[in-house]
């Protein structure tokens, strides 16, 4: 709640008498400017006979008014505030004014508003369902909104503990339902705000807990069981019984299961509850192996197994098989391949190494045949080539699968005689120019080597054909080796990496 308006050193004198219900007062010329405006806050003030009472509280007619307009030198009031009746102002003798100075009402809103900014803090005592603390100052009735904070000494063992601060015991719910057994942990501290619609203290924010913890996907247990029967005692407290579908707990499992399993996990009453595949279908022998970090969530009445192990190397392998139900995720961790998921059924020619990349280049001259007529480029060198297919000196590269791959190239041309000329390079895949392939060199003397470069990103598709092309404006334009010291000088290279 906001306090009353106030302003240092302000004080109005009254002009004319006054009886004890008038709520229309007029202020002497100018007085009106002296005053707060209530239009920002309205405010109490003290009103009382200055002549023969300089000090307020010795008019034994003083009284305390709310101001709740202001127009220039005329206020509106309400009379008899803070159970101090209304008078008679009519003394003819006398000078009446209005001084603003606090008063009970201003320390109590004072009073209000700091355990409405979160101050009121103190140790519980009760017990963990019925709670109870005693602040400083005391509360004896609550506020809407009024926030309120504790520590807690023991922990709630139903789901309708009750905090009393004073202004009686109200039960604590949480944000959108009730809370649950030990949502109120030991020794933790926890925020509530008084609801005066629903009567009740809203828990908004605590501690972490045994609740929280455990629907966020960190509980870690220790298995005391045995195959195809596996026991967990939760580090963390659940809810007897009661935890929700999507909770989460992880164990190592001590052995290997045969068969259909089961999961009891303690504080969920022990109860014993199937341990399902995805498609909820029993485990089969091996799917939980002895070492294996299980992770399992919680799915109505059973247990879905959602991780066990930490994977299997197949490399080498010629094929594997997926159960029905199962899912296998290939994945070449020594490159940058995309994983290929396979739900159910054979895998064949698993992937031994790592696969789909070129390094070419080509150390010979390649000169216009035709001018303004494209040409194959071909390539004398590979020097790394997995995957996709070329022959050295050709200029078809055979892609290996449908992925998306990035294509890097540069070439080194010149003119030998003749006026300038341009020369251009372009790469096609399945016989189709690729938009935006397009690089190229301006050769004004002759034999003198520029160089260009291009990148590209292609949808590859399996069995068809990756090549570059080069024409000129003048059967004299090459691409040649740029010659130099180094021990290879290639007129033109290309990489090609699968993403």
């Amino acid at each position: 709640m906001p306090l009353d308006n106030g302003q240092n050193f302000s004080k109005a004198i009254t002009t004319t008498l006054h009886n004890a219900a008038v709520t229309t007062i007029a202020l002497g010329s100018g007085q009106g400017a002296n005053l707060p405006d209530p239009a920002v806050r309205e405010y109490n003030i003290t009103w009382h006979d200055f002549t023969n009472f300089p000090d307020p509280s010795d008019d034994p007619n003083v009284e305390i008014v709310r101001v709740i307009t202001k127009v220039a030198d005329v206020l509106t009031v309400i009379r008899g505030q803070e159970n101090i009746a209304a008078t008679d102002k009519n003394t003819a003798s006398a000078t009446y004014r209005f001084l603003v100075a606090p008063t009970d009402k201003f320390r109590t809103d004072v009073q209000t508003e700091i355990q409405l900014e979160n101050l009121n803090y103190a140790i519980a005592t009760g017990t963990g369902d019925a709670l109870v603390i005693t602040l400083d100052p005391v509360v004896t009735s609550y506020v809407d909104g009024q926030i309120f904070k504790f520590k807690t000494i023991l922990k709630n063992t139903t789901q309708t503990p009750t905090l009393d601060a004073g202004g009686g015991a109200k039960t604590i719910v949480g944000i959108n339902t009730r809370l649950y057994e030990f949502e109120l942990a030991t020794g933790k501290a926890y925020t509530v705000q008084y609801l005066l619609a629903s009567d009740q203290m809203q828990l908004i924010s605590n501690s972490y807990n045994s609740f929280n913890i455990f629907n966020n996907d960190f509980d870690f247990g220790t298995d005391t069981g045995v195959a195809d029967a596996y026991e967990v005692i939760s580090t963390i407290g659940l809810a007897s019984g009661k935890s929700n579908s999507g909770a989460v707990v992880r164990f190592e499992a001590l052995n290997t299961n045969t068969g259909a399993s089961t999961l009891s996990v303690s504080n969920d009453a022990a109860t014993v509850r199937p341990i399902v595949k995805k498609n909820g279908l029993a485990l089969v022998g091996g799917d939980i192996t002895a070492g294996d970090i299980v992770k399992v969530v919680k799915n109505g009445t059973d247990w879905q197994l959602m991780s066990s192990g930490k994977g299997v190397n197949i490399t080498g392998q010629a094929s594997a098989t997926v159960a029905s139900g199962d899912e296998l995720l290939i994945a070449d961790v020594s490159a940058s391949n995309n994983p290929k998921k396979v739900t159910a059924g054979a895998i064949a020619s698993l992937p031994t190494t790592p696969s789909n990349f070129v390094s070419a280049y080509d150390t010979t001259t390649q000169t216009v045949s035709i001018a303004n007529t494209f040409q194959d480029i071909t390539f004398n060198t590979n020097v790394e080539l997995d995957g996709w297919t070329h022959t050295g000196g050709t200029a078809d590269f055979v892609c290996p699968e449908t992925a998306k791959y990035l294509v890097e190239y540069t070439i080194n041309s010149t003119k030998t005689t003749g006026s300038n000329s341009l020369i251009e390079v372009i790469s096609l895949f399945n016989g189709t120019e690729i938009a935006g392939s397009q690089i190229g060199s301006f050769s004004t003397v002759n034999n003198s080597n520029q160089s260009a470069s291009g990148e590209i990103i292609i949808s590859g598709v399996a069995t068809q054909i990756l090549k570059f092309q080069l024409t000129g404006a003048t059967v004299n334009s090459t691409l040649a080796p740029p010659g130099g010291n180094a021990t290879t000088s290639p007129s033109m290279t290309v990489s090609i990496t699968r993403l």
